[in-house]
Formats: structure tokens, C-alpha cells, sequence
């Protein structure tokens, strides 16, 4: 049973006519299929705004990606039950004035919460108390099916009001799916406090194409308007509070973006967001995996809503909670212990992410190499941890390189080839130089499916052109590039990684 009271408005609806100030109104007529309050926005009695004084805790994490456990090689990356204890004791303190919130990218990440779909992340998440959520471009890593398993378990809202449906190649002016909110709102302490999540705009290009075939980020400065007008001048809130899945440097370029929000939290960019803007209306980003928490203090006084505080609280081994523990516990079994703590050989050296993606490079065209023998490179984009020297386990790997790629072989324009092996990580064990490809002939190229099937916001391929017209696309295989490369480490390798052997200069590898 949900635990949040939602009001969802069709977005045609947002246009009041009290919001022109130079923007596009929209339609009072509802778009088909979607819900609505009601035929017309403007003939509703609006809500009576009740502002009580209190002091409000408002704390966030952004881009935890599935960080489980304590990270001891960085010592930055304090785990779950460390992170989500200390949110829980502080809500538990004085839940009338504390909010908890998730600015996206939650759950993919890691071997702990892949292999459960993100289903121990957020079953914290409900332990903890979290009150809504935006979602990411990585909430969708794990396909839109497993997004609204996650969605139908939460005991808060999964928020998106710029994510607009596509189809019949074109956007239409309504939320992909009815189950994601544009926004929410809280009763607590005696204020209506209105939350919406929003995601930055053409974000879609950051995600496996396949999986958001049907959906386009569209420019969230008006609807963010507009939606935050609603909420104050219809529903009563006396707070607006965003969820914004980007960076804070967006918000700044946003006409009156302080006159109708009163704080922002952000994410996406795993950056230090610690911004007061207009000299008003804090916005806040804590790095990402667990390393830190933001933190917004608003303290309603006489009518007035104001910052009296915001910051970036650095992450501590925290006592673990007993219910927290528990969650961790049940999807962390003996079974899965056993594959995290599997050994598959040893480092030499630290790899950079770049050496982890050559590594992913050159595993893949071995991989491949004896079913098409005119394979020309395999191509993989950055990733997203350095492995450190001695034992290398599952796990380990895994953090490093843990995203969820289908292996294409494609029939592709040299031009191309050049073009996204100059812009990632390639490797030919022809020892071939992309100079060496004729521009307008086509070859064989083994491409992680992110990059290889990448299309831009009018779902166009635009990594590889060619597929629009004469390409091919010859065979794709559900395997993940982290099995094959724990496979290639153990057998190919015999458990003995050299670093140098995956160094950009390194032979077969485009520099």
C-alpha cells in the first residue's frame, strides 16, 4: 500500500492563465489516455494556502548506483547501511519536519542491486522513509518492464514530468505512462509541501536506445513553471521543492526560477552542486555513489519561506540499523557471497576506467573473432571504476564495469567506424589503424549495443548512420561484457592481468 497522497493533472493542463509571463499556455482540454482533476484547471477552487512556522530537514542522494557496500580501496563510497541509517535516525527524530529524496540513478550500479533489479535499494528506500524519488536516465538501464516493478513496490512516488510520450515519430504533450507523477505533495508539520522531478532534456541519448523508444526529455523549464504555480496557487502548497536529474548550472539560465521554487536538489553529473541561486533558492549536488549527502534546511517564519541553511555532509561508517541490516541480509545470501568473493585472477597494477574498457575491448574481439573472421574492431565506451592492484574478484570487476550491454556485430561505414572508435575505446587484434578503412565501404565491427544502436531524440542512429539505410545489423547477443571479461581473465588470461598490456599505447588499441 502506497504511503503518498498523489495529484496528477495532465500536463496539457498546466498552462493557467495567471502563468503567461511571456510562456506558452497549453490546452485545458485533457490529452487522450491520460488522467486529469478535471475539464477545466481554471473553474477549480483553489486550495487554501495554510503556512505554519516550523523548521524544515530536506536531505538527498543522487547517483547512489546500487553502492551497497563500503568501498575500502577509495574509502569514499560509505555503503547502504551506513548511508541509509543515518537518514533514517534523522527522519525518525522529527518526521513532521524531514524529508528524504532521491534526485535519480538509484539502483544500477553494482552486482548487489543488478542482480536483483534494484529491489534491495529500494527496499531500503521504504525502511528508510524516502518520500519521492525523480527518476534517472539509469532507471531505465534495466528495461521500463523491471522500472514499474520498481515503481509498484515503492512506497513513494517515482517522479517525471518532463517525460513525454513519443510515437508516430513525433512528442506528444503528455507523460509516457500514467505511472509516473509530475509531481506529489506532502502534508506535514501543517504546510503542503509539492515535490516534482524532472530530468534534463535530450537525457534520453544517455540511455540503450531500446529501452526508451517510446519516451522523449523534453525542456523541463516551463513545465517545472508551471507545475510549481499549480501546486502554490491551486493545491496550496506553501512549499515547492525540485528533483532535478541535472546539473544546477541549468536552473541558474531559468526565467524567475526563484520566484516559484524554494529549493532544488540535482544529480546526474556526479559533481559538487552548492549553489544559492538569485541569492535565494538553494541547489544542491553530493558527488554520487553514497560518498555524501545534500542537505537543505527551509524554515517557515510569519508567511515567509526561506533558506537558513544548505550544504554537502560527508559520508561516515554510521551505525547500521537493524532493519536496514535485515534488507541487506535477505538479498545478500550465502549464494550470492559465493559469486561476489569468486576470484577470478590477479592485477599487476591499478587500472584507470579507460584500461577497463580496452580490457572490455579486447575481450570482446577475442570473443568474437573466430565467428567473423573479418571482424575489424570492438568498440566499447568508458567505464565507470578503476580496478586496484592484487586480487580481482567478480564483485570488484563488476563495480567497475557494470553495465547491463548487449554484444552487436554490425555491417558499418568505415567513416563511421573511425568516427566512434576515435570518440571511445576500440581494439583490432588485426592491429588495423582506423586511417587504414576506407571511408565509404563497409565492415564488420563487434559495438557494446549502447553505442553501437545509440539514436538521437528523433530515435534516428546516429553513432552508425548506415543503419538507417545500408547497414546491418547481423547478430546481437544477450551476453554482458563483465561475464565474458571474468571469463577471459580466468581462462584466456590464466588469472594473471597486466595492466600494461591494456594501456592506450598498447598494440591494437586506437589512441
Amino acid at each position: 500500500m502506497k504511503k503518498y497522497s498523489v495529484f496528477l493533472v495532465a500536463l496539457a493542463l498546466l498552462g493557467l492563465a495567471s502563468c503567461n509571463r511571456g510562456r506558452p499556455s497549453t490546452s485545458s482540454e485533457s490529452p487522450s489516455g491520460t488522467d486529469s482533476l478535471g475539464s477545466s484547471l481554471e473553474s477549480r477552487t483553489p486550495l487554501p494556502t495554510v503556512v505554519a512556522d516550523g523548521v524544515y530537514d530536506m536531505y538527498c542522494l543522487n547517483d547512489f548506483h546500487g553502492s551497497i557496500n563500503f568501498n575500502d580501496e577509495s574509502y569514499t563510497e560509505y555503503g547502504l547501511g551506513s548511508i541509509f541509517s543515518e537518514l533514517k535516525r534523522r527522519k525518525e527524530a522529527d518526521p513532521e519536519h524531514t524529508f528524504i529524496f532521491s534526485a535519480g540513478d538509484m539502483f544500477q550500479g553494482s552486482l548487489e542491486s543488478n542482480s536483483n533489479y534494484g529491489h534491495l535499494v529500494l527496499d531500503a528506500m521504504n525502511v528508510t522513509g524516502f518520500d519521492a524519488m525523480a527518476i534517472g536516465n539509469h532507471e531505465f538501464d534495466y528495461g521500463q518492464e523491471r522500472l514499474f516493478d520498481l515503481e509498484k513496490d515503492a512506497d513513494f512516488p517515482f517522479l517525471g514530468a518532463n517525460m513525454y510520450l513519443f510515437k508516430d515519430g513525433e512528442t506528444k504533450e503528455q507523460i509516457f505512462d500514467s505511472r509516473v507523477k509530475p509531481s506529489t505533495i506532502i502534508e506535514r508539520g501543517g504546510n503542503r509541501v509539492g515535490i516534482i522531478g524532472t530530468i534534463g532534456s535530450g537525457l534520453t541519448n544517455s540511455i540503450t536506445s531500446s529501452c526508451v523508444e517510446n519516451v522523449d526529455f523534453v525542456d523541463p523549464e516551463d513545465i517545472i513553471y508551471n507545475e510549481a504555480k499549480r501546486l502554490k496557487e491551486v493545491e496550496g502548497c506553501s512549499m515547492v521543492i525540485l528533483l532535478s536529474h541535472q546539473d544546477s548550472r541549468y536552473l541558474k539560465w531559468y526565467e524567475g526560477f526563484s520566484d516559484y521554487v524554494d529549493a532544488a536538489f540535482c544529480g546526474h553529473t556526479h559533481s559538487r552542486n552548492l549553489d544559492l541561486i538569485d541569492g535565494k533558492v538553494p541547489a544542491v549536488q553530493s558527488y554520487c555513489n553514497g560518498q555524501r549527502i545534500s542537505y537543505i534546511q527551509l524554515t517557515v517564519k510569519d508567511g515567509n519561506v526561506s533558506c537558513t541553511d544548505y550544504e554537502i555532509i560527508e559520508g561516515q561508517t554510521w551505525d547500521t540499523d537493524p532493519a536496514i541490516q535485515q534488507v541487506i541480509d535477505e538479498y545478500l545470501d550465502e549464494d550470492f557471497q559465493a559469486k561476489a568473493n569468486e576470484v577470478l585472477g590477479t592485477l599487476d597494477g591499478k587500472m584507470s576506467k579507460g584500461e577497463v574498457a580496452n580490457l572490455g575491448c579486447k575481450t570482446i574481439y577475442e570473443k568474437y573473432v573466430e565467428q567473423y573472421p573479418d571482424l575489424t574492431f570492438a568498440i566499447e565506451n568508458s567505464q565507470r571504476d578503476e580496478l586496484y592492484p592484487g586480487e580481482l574478484t567478480y564483485s570488484a570487476l563488476y563495480k567497475a564495469t557494470p553495465f547491463m550491454n548487449k554484444i552487436c556485430i554490425l555491417n558499418v561505414l568505415g567513416s563511421e567506424i573511425k568516427y566512434v572508435a576515435n570518440s571511445n575505446h576500440a581494439y583490432s587484434g588485426a592491429m588495423l589503424e582506423v586511417d587504414d578503412l576506407q571511408l565509404n565501404e563497409y565492415y564488420q565491427v563487434a559495438v557494446i549495443d549502447y553505442v553501437g544502436l545509440h539514436q538521437n531524440t528523433s530515435k534516428e542512429y546516429d553513432n552508425f548512420n548506415s543503419l538507417n539505410n545500408d547497414g546491418e545489423i547481423i547478430a546481437t547477443y544477450e551476453t554482458y561484457p563483465v561475464d565474458i571479461t571474468a571469463d577471459y581473465i580466468k581462462n584466456d588470461l590464466n588469472g594473471i592481468v597486466n595492466v600494461r598490456d591494456y594501456y592506450s599505447s598498447a598494440p591494437g588499441f586506437v589512441s
